[in-house]
């Protein structure tokens, strides 16, 4: 599942880095969802050695819940602060200013998002492969 975590991160942080911030908040929240799901088909009772390979398991599983949380809540502030910019016109003749804008705006939050889940992503990494692992972020 590790590789899976790092695939699934792999392609958010691509999707954000190119500006595709509907897709990101897509994958983010199934991966969300399919995480929780198989999290709960793991749960049963275990013998001593899995409760170690299932405490880490938990931990990495938490720490791609952050990554994916981070990513939707950051994607969803990015389109909250569009709609209330939309809503803030006065006329038509704001509308190009308006494009404009949105076209800087939101690739650049979408390249420092990618950049903020693509750290979170080596940390993730780290701490699956006992490194001192990256402080927290957030």
């Amino acid at each position: 599942m590790f590789i899976g975590y790092l695939v699934i991160a792999a392609i958010i942080v691509k999707t954000s880095l190119m500006g595709l911030g509907g897709m990101s908040l897509a994958i983010a929240s199934v991966a969300y969802l399919l995480n929780g799901l198989w999290m709960r088909s793991r749960a049963r009772p275990l013998t001593c050695k899995q409760k170690s390979d299932q405490s880490q398991t938990n931990h990495l599983s938490r720490q791609f819940t952050q990554l994916c949380v981070t990513t939707v809540l950051l994607h969803l502030a990015v389109y909250l602060a569009l709609v209330i910019k939309l809503l803030m016109m006065d006329g038509l003749e704001d509308i190009p200013a308006f494009l404009l804008s949105h076209l800087v705006l939101h690739h650049v939050l979408c390249a420092l998002i990618g950049g903020i889940i693509a750290l979170m992503t080596i940390r993730l990494y780290l701490s699956r492969h006992g490194s001192p692992s990256l402080p927290r972020i957030g």
